[in-house]
């Protein structure tokens, strides 16, 4: 089974609209993955539930009339791979080579319990493979145990766990969306440069301010 670390995991996404003509089943059930460093295309007709989808990654699906059913969307979640077992490794023996290194360096301990999910990630996948190509019944409750760790692990990573503040953080700075039409997308009381500025002001804040900086000593 080849390996490919996960950056976005969609699972059994349902949203519904509420409106007074009834009820909208906008998204029934979706399901796709995203690698890393891959580049990945939602294709299909107006109307589909494309939009929709990407403004329920980003948790802007507006309430009312729309509201987020039921599913998971996993964002940067652990995949278990040897590639991100080796890497965490390799950034733990980096930091004990240096110099003035103490055993009870924060970092260390981190990268430990990062390394110790990673593992029992990897572990999980493994029986689960296994279990799947003997055919195993899916209601098997060996299956369904390590079934619901894995889903416990990945909870953290679930973005509609997450705090509106938590969002605010991941929304211009690790995800973002290019709308189809700039005269709806923007507010027209405000100038673009004002509104595009306001990303940067809140993610590279303090990179503004050194870039500033040497500017001015420049």
């Amino acid at each position: 089974m080849a390996e490919h670390e996960n950056l976005l995991v969609v699972e059994n996404l349902f949203t519904n609209f509420y409106t007074y003509q009834g009820v909208v089943k906008a998204l029934d059930g979706i399901d796709f993955n995203i690698a890393k460093r891959e580049t990945f295309g939602l294709v299909g007709e107006t109307g589909c539930g494309k939009s929709v989808t990407a403004n329920c990654v980003l948790r802007l699906i507006p309430s009312p009339p729309g509201r987020i059913e039921k599913g998971r969307i996993y964002f940067m979640p652990p995949s278990g791979t040897d590639h991100e077992i080796s890497n965490i490794k390799v950034r733990i023996s980096n930091i004990r080579a240096e110099k003035g290194f103490k055993e009870d360096d924060s970092r260390i301990k981190s990268l430990e319990q990062e390394l110790a999910e990673q593992e029992e990630i990897r572990r999980l996948k493994a029986e689960i493979s296994g279990l799947v190509e003997i055919k195993t019944d899916p209601k098997d409750p060996k299956l369904m145990e390590l079934n619901s760790k894995l889903a416990k692990i990945l909870g953290k990573y679930d973005l509609l766990t997450k705090s509106a503040a938590y969002m605010r953080k991941i929304r211009g700075k690790y995800i973002s969306m290019i709308f189809q039409e700039p005269m709806s997308a923007l507010n027209p009381v405000f100038t673009a440069g004002n509104q595009i500025s306001e990303v940067l002001l809140l993610h590279e804040r303090k990179e503004l301010a050194e870039a500033t900086i040497r500017s001015m000593d420049n």
